[in-house]
């Protein structure tokens, strides 16, 4: 019995993608291989929650291994950009590494958010390897009927 093989849209047109690979400009790769390599691990390493609660917007997002001053989080209409990035500067010369990826990272992530919020009155909160910002919703102004005169 043949083996019947599942793909979902985004793999089968990534491999579309790739099998032109070898014929791209070299700029071209570099940018994608990038952007491919940072979306793998933004799935993994900033998964987020948006809730509601008491009238605002609560996004909390998982973030182990950064302290709170190398974190930024920008909310500008109904946008919310994160970013966190962690350099270790002192070498430990006592251990030879195989390999080394818990030193250095950098996540940026940026989403919409599901309705308008007053981004002047945003507030974040980081605890246990987690930041958590509270958006108030912006509540949708009365439609005024204007009566059209004529003369």
């Amino acid at each position: 019995m043949p083996e019947i093989t599942l793909r979902d849209p985004l793999t089968a047109a990534t491999e579309e993608l790739w099998s032109d690979w070898p014929n791209w400009p070299v700029m071209p790769r570099r940018w994608l291989r990038r952007a491919l390599r940072n979306a793998e691990l933004l799935g993994e390493a900033a998964p987020l929650d948006i809730s509601k609660h008491n009238g605002d917007l609560v996004i909390r997002m998982s973030l182990p291994g950064f302290a709170a001053n190398e974190i930024s989080c920008e909310v500008k209409d109904d946008f919310v950009t994160v970013k966190a990035e962690h350099e270790e500067t002192a070498e430990e010369k006592a251990e030879e590494y195989y390999s080394r990826e818990r030193r250095v990272g950098e996540i940026a992530r940026s989403f919409s958010l599901p309705q308008a919020v007053d981004a002047e009155r945003a507030d974040a909160t980081y605890r246990n390897g987690v930041l958590e910002v509270r958006v108030p919703v912006k509540h949708e102004e009365a439609t005024k009927r204007v009566t059209i005169k004529t003369e």
